[in-house]
């Protein structure tokens, strides 16, 4: 858990330029015996609109998203049904089409104030292009909660979603979150960073 807070707390709370990070992944990372690389990433989405505010970072085999500060959902008076649900959409494009790819895990890092009644609600789902499977996570917090929340690699992800082999496919990941309870209720969540552990094989 140190390790993910450690990282959110670089990414989410200074730019990926004021913390010296290099976002150009121009080599394949070693990963175990197996290398893979991102030719890029880019985002979309009600939570990432234009993807202002966003970034990655491929540490050994995990690739972290950066979300904007608008990946913020929450309720209360005066607040439209709409503000309760934020997504972001990832597109992901790997430089080597000899290898495939499969998500095997997941983390992310929630800043959460929700009030006993309500619940945030945070739902992964990926996919590769012209592929009719698809992979999935969800985690639920209940509140009376304020404070950091955090998943690290825990909890199975839905099944194996592999990169067909010689083919170049980009993997959408679509990160939503949302908040529900009584509509007088203030509640908020704002999802900073995903994290993906990916695992590979030779094609």
């Amino acid at each position: 858990m140190k390790t993910l807070t450690a990282l959110a707390l670089v990414l989410g709370f200074a730019s990926f330029a004021q913390a010296g990070i290099e976002l150009d992944v121009t080599h394949p990372l070693t990963v175990g015996s197996t290398r893979f690389g991102v030719e890029s990433v880019t985002f979309n989405g009600t939570g990432c609109a234009g993807g202002k505010g966003t970034g990655y970072l491929v540490q050994n085999d995990i690739l972290w998203l950066k979300f904007a500060d608008d990946q913020t959902a929450k309720t209360g008076p005066g607040t439209s049904l709409s503000a309760s649900r934020r997504n972001c959409a990832a597109t992901i494009n790997f430089k080597d089409s000899n290898r495939s790819y499969a998500i095997d895990a997941v983390a992310f890092y929630v800043e959460a104030d929700l009030p006993a009644e309500n619940t945030a609600n945070v739902t992964v789902n990926w996919f590769y292009a012209g592929q009719g499977q698809t992979g999935s996570f969800t985690k639920t917090l209940d509140g009376d909660y304020s404070g950091v929340w955090t998943n690290t690699f825990q909890g199975a992800v839905s099944g194996d979603v592999w990169k067909p082999c010689g083919a170049d496919r980009a993997l959408t990941v679509n990160g939503a979150i949302r908040v529900s309870g009584p509509r007088e209720h203030e509640s908020i969540a704002q999802w900073q960073i995903l994290g993906i552990r990916l695992k590979s094989r030779s094609c």
